[in-house]
């Protein structure tokens, strides 16, 4: 069954790299160039996602490991697209974690409800003064993350200024002690399971962000009841969602769903070999578990420009 599986993914993998780079528009140039834009980008996540990088006591690996925390909070909930575009607009301003500890970003609520707020948040809920010309999605609960989020950070770095960028994260745990590490994340302000998986997964660690459309597919694939033996047969996608006749007994977002996902997904992976990635389309990344990530979600995701993606093969 593994073996099929490992199989499914080349086919799959290939099928984004000839079908999903398709232009709608015939144009043998622009397929061209949407396979080279993909491949770039591809290889650009893949060669990020190395903790290696984060691993120096400076404000340089800092700043970036910062970008990783605030950017995947805004792609959470929405359309990878909507929020590529808003993240583009905001990076000049939100790469400083510091700013976030001024007064103005002060911000109490009731549930989606603002209690108290101050001028900079305001500012950016209602897309006034330096956010007028921005694109900014007025999510309360996400905006209080990043707040809180880069309050502790500039915290923890100000208590321990010798510490490597990756320790607010790892603290005293080992890298590889995935499922502790995901806790403490979660404890320092990172409260939704799929976005610190997200972080994660960006930053090196060995994981994927199961969300719901790989949850979807590896549904639809038959993955998901290999991957969870007591699985029911008759699991729907809506179940999936707390929709269906199992009301959330099997949310995606949940642990006992989500981390036999992603055990199965690093034991795809683990026995796939780079050469017959290579001779599948050309090209392979020396990073399998977050290529395996961007492949299986690009083939059931709503087209992404940035990624040369124009169509999507399993909706």
């Amino acid at each position: 069954m593994i073996d099929e599986m490992r199989t499914k993914y080349r086919q799959v993998r290939r099928e984004v790299y000839e079908r999903a780079t398709k232009p709608v528009v015939a144009s043998d140039r622009c397929h061209t160039d949407n396979q080279l834009r993909l491949q770039e980008r591809v290889e650009a996540v893949c060669n990020r996602a190395n903790l290696s990088h984060w691993s120096a006591a400076t404000n340089e690996a800092r700043h970036a490991l910062w970008n990783h925390l605030w950017t995947k909070n805004r792609y959470a909930g929405i359309r990878a697209q909507i929020a590529t575009n808003e993240i583009a607009q905001l990076t000049a301003l939100f790469d400083n974690y510091s700013w976030f500890c001024e007064p103005g970003w002060n911000i109490e609520s009731k549930g989606h409800t603002v209690q108290s707020a101050g001028v900079l948040a305001r500012s950016f809920l209602e897309r006034t003064g330096q956010f007028a010309n921005i694109q900014t999605v007025g999510n309360i609960p996400k905006l209080q993350k990043i707040v809180s989020v880069a309050r502790r950070f500039k915290r923890y770095f100000d208590d321990y200024p010798n510490a490597a960028a990756i320790d607010f994260v790892t603290r005293s745990l080992r890298s590889d002690d995935t499922w502790a590490v995901h806790d403490q994340l979660m404890e320092s302000g990172y409260t939704a399971d799929l976005t610190a998986l997200h972080f994660m997964m960006d930053t090196g660690f060995q994981v994927i962000k199961p969300d719901v459309v790989i949850s979807r597919l590896f549904l639809d694939w038959g993955w998901l009841h290999h991957a969870i033996p007591s699985l029911p047969d008759d699991v729907t996608r809506a179940d999936l969602l707390g929709k269906g006749e199992f009301g959330t007994r099997y949310l995606y977002t949940k642990p006992t769903i989500y981390k036999p996902v992603i055990n199965l997904a690093r034991t795809i992976v683990q026995g796939v070999e780079a050469g017959d990635l290579t001779a599948d389309i050309g090209w392979v990344t020396t990073n399998p578990i977050r290529e395996f990530d961007i492949f299986v979600v690009k083939a059931g995701q709503l087209p992404e420009k940035e990624y040369g993606i124009e169509r999507r093969l399993y909706p």
